[in-house]
């Protein structure tokens, strides 16, 4: 088994070096083996974090994984607001999703200049430090609750859909299958027509992986390229354009890193392991599953966490991920510790 931890170090500048030495005590108490952190808060870069975490990595043997938000939360995204994410219908818009686009400034991937925008920072994370791997997070059209009910409508998505569909814009009617709603997990879903939506998904997925391959030739021979994949691959991922399956087998990617977020057992187990499993078939040995420690689906009690990374082990799951670094209290590293023996 190899364990790996997310975090937002970026709280710690205030703390200086004792905040990094504190962060890593931690991890080598937990016998981490990967710490893959986020050196941007809305990608503003604190590139003086760097070399303290480098520092203290190297002197306890833990690889770093640098993390990248790929098409989202961009802190100079009023720069260029016209290359962000443009709804078309909002009026089919649930209120719950109508706040997401702007809140979490999604950058649409349509755009040359925003995947320009990625690859350079990749480029200077991968050359210019002494990283193990780069992670690509976000790297996706976003989100397929919206793109469902709204596929993108700025200048760039427009001109790429006059070329493989004819026409600028969807209409709702093209989109979805009249009068036909779903109930799964308590979430209301809509089914969507194949005829249309087949080339729509298909230019995401040519989009993203373009990315992919791109980021994978800046990377040095001994840097490990990652993803945080949408644990829904069928659902999610293949709709965002985020084939993280495919990716796998081609070999762009060394590891996808299923964020399998759940507070209910049986879901994490069945919905995401399982299934998570079955799709990467012969490339299970590239799939790591990341348990939400704390995150947007809940909170896990230290027993709960530790039943879910068991049951990983078990399903043939190698690596496994906590989210994330701050939701770890004294009683979960002492667990982590005693699993890893």
């Amino acid at each position: 088994m190899k364990l790996g931890i997310i975090d937002y170090p970026t709280g710690k500048i205030g703390e200086g070096k004792a905040g990094v030495e504190e962060t890593f005590e931690k991890l080598s108490r937990a016998k981490v083996d990967i710490y893959t952190p986020f050196f941007f808060e809305r990608n503003k870069p604190y590139w003086e974090l760097i070399e303290p975490v480098m520092k203290q990595a190297r002197k306890r043997g833990i690889a770093v994984h640098a993390s990248v938000e790929c098409f989202c939360r961009w802190e100079h995204v009023g720069d260029a607001p016209e290359r962000n994410y443009q709804l078309g219908t909002p009026e089919l818009i649930p209120e719950r999703l109508k706040q997401l686009p702007e809140k979490e400034s999604w950058r649409c991937p349509s755009w040359p200049e925003n995947q320009d925008e990625v690859l350079r920072l990749i480029k200077r994370l991968a050359n210019d430090y002494d990283f193990d791997g780069i992670n690509l997070d976000f790297i996706r059209f976003c989100n397929s609750e919206i793109l469902r009910r709204s596929p993108c409508v700025c200048a760039a998505c427009r001109k790429a859909r006059l070329q493989y569909l004819g026409k600028e814009v969807l209409t709702h009617d093209e989109i979805l299958m009249p009068a036909f709603r779903a109930e799964m997990n308590g979430n209301e879903y809509l089914t969507f027509k194949s005829e249309k939506m087949y080339k729509e998904i298909q230019y995401r997925n040519k989009v993203i992986t373009g990315v992919v391959r791109k980021a994978r030739k800046l990377l040095k021979k001994d840097q490990a390229l990652t993803v945080d994949g949408r644990a829904n691959y069928f659902r999610d991922a293949i709709f965002e354009g985020q084939d993280w399956a495919e990716w796998a087998k081609e070999g762009l990617v060394d590891m996808v890193r299923a964020m399998s977020y759940s507070t209910s057992f049986e879901y994490f187990s069945k919905a995401y392991v399982d299934e998570h499993v079955k799709i990467m078939g012969n490339n299970r040995a590239r799939l790591c599953e990341i348990i939400g420690k704390g995150s947007s689906a809940g909170k896990l009690s230290t027993a709960e966490m530790i039943r879910q990374i068991e049951y990983a082990l078990a399903a043939g799951v190698e690596t496994i991920y906590i989210f994330a670094m701050g939701s770890l209290e004294e009683s979960d590293i002492d667990a982590l510790s005693e699993i890893k023996r």
